[in-house]
């Protein structure tokens, strides 16, 4: 019996910080958070704000601009099929999600080819199961295949030749040994830590500060692969 241990390549990426403050003038907060916890609202707030900026630095984050590597650095070159600006059909995503050896796990579109999807779904008539119960998101989402499609607003367009966008669609393995994942701090309930900083300075107000410490990493570089031109 032949014996050998498995090899692996180190990966290694960079954790960034997301930091938002949010201050709440004391007399608003004094007098109205009776009826709506002020500091509460304004939070939500910043942390959905936080939430778009990591949604975007996912696709078109890049080092340079003291981001992580998001999907479009970290595709590899012969993991990207090219769309030639072909409009949306069912056999470009089949070669999308196959390309993906270690298993799709999801596939991300903007809205505009999501739309387009369900579209292609409705032509078809009867039960098509596009709409399926996937464990983890709660509802029903729409589904290739049993890949549950998701959208993603901050996939960026181009103008397509003539007239009109196109844009990129990915496929991912997600999984935190050989497949892509964000990165987390541990001590961060929920990916984030708020903390209470006091009074502002020269201001009748106090301060939140919101923090997260992310990052994101691809285990396999056959975990990701993309569509890129597709036309809108």
């Amino acid at each position: 019996m032949n014996e050998g241990a498995s090899e692996f390549d180190e990966v290694t990426t960079r954790l960034r910080i997301l930091i938002g403050d949010v201050d709440v003038d004391k007399f608003i907060d004094g007098t109205e958070s009776d009826t709506n916890n002020q500091k509460a609202i304004q939070i939500q707030s910043k942390l959905k704000g936080m939430r778009n900026q990591y949604k975007d630095a996912i696709i078109n984050g890049q080092q340079a601009n003291k981001q992580f590597d998001g999907l479009q650095i970290l595709t590899p070159n012969d993991q990207i099929i090219t769309g030639e600006e072909a409009l949306l059909d069912m056999s470009m995503l089949d070669e999308l999600t196959a390309a993906v050896k270690t298993g799709a796990d999801v596939i991300m579109m903007r809205p505009e080819h999501y739309r387009k999807y369900k579209q292609l779904m409705r032509t078809f008539g009867g039960n098509t199961g596009a709409m399926m119960q996937i464990e983890n998101f709660g509802r029903p989402v729409l589904a290739h295949d049993g890949v549950p499609i998701i959208k993603n607003e901050y996939i960026k367009t181009s103008d397509a030749t003539g007239s009109g966008k196109k844009a990129d669609i990915f496929a991912l393995h997600l999984d935190e040994a050989n497949g892509f994942h964000g990165l987390f701090a541990n001590q961060h309930a929920a990916g984030f830590d708020i903390e209470d900083i006091g009074t502002v300075q020269n201001k009748d107000a106090t301060r939140t500060r919101i923090k997260m410490y992310t990052g994101a990493a691809l285990k396999s570089t056959l975990s990701l692969a993309k569509i890129s031109d597709v036309k809108i």
